[in-house]
């Protein structure tokens, strides 16, 4: 049983501006109004919960959303909805005893794994990052 799932929304130029409008009241930061992207279809489970990585900056992800699945209305698109919460958020990258402690806690539940090796690779420790809300002077991080 799926218990959460993300979609990554890459936020169309022509979409920023208007989403992103008067900031912090603009439509993606309104507690009060939900705001909609039509996006290819996916599958998802209305009773998971659904986060939004948005990407206003190219290949950049830069507000973390809460999000649910809308209807397709007969077409191949579906309307993703931001509604509720929205952060903007910064990355920055993590390294040493924060790493230990990820490869510990992955050895001791999935010490049977196939998958523990790349679970706790130099490439996996290379891309892990701590997730900040709030905005910085280098918002997001490329995808």
């Amino acid at each position: 049983m799926i218990s959460a799932a993300a979609y990554v929304l890459k936020v169309p130029e022509d979409r920023r501006e208007i989403l992103l409008a008067h900031q912090p009241g603009g439509w993606f930061y309104s507690e009060e109004r939900a705001v909609s992207e039509p996006v290819p279809h996916f599958e998802h489970s209305r009773r998971a919960s659904l986060v939004i990585f948005a990407c206003f900056e190219d290949d950049a992800m830069t507000h973390i959303a809460e999000g649910r699945k809308g209807a397709s209305a007969g077409t191949r698109l579906v309307r993703l909805t931001a509604a509720g919460m929205t952060k903007e958020v910064r990355f920055e990258p993590v390294g040493g005893s924060i790493n230990d402690g990820i490869d510990d806690a992955y050895r001791l539940k999935d010490a049977s794994s196939p998958y523990l090796k790349p679970m706790i690779s130099a490439h996996a420790r290379d891309a892990t990052v701590r997730v900040f809300m709030g905005a910085s002077d280098s918002v997001g991080t490329g995808l």
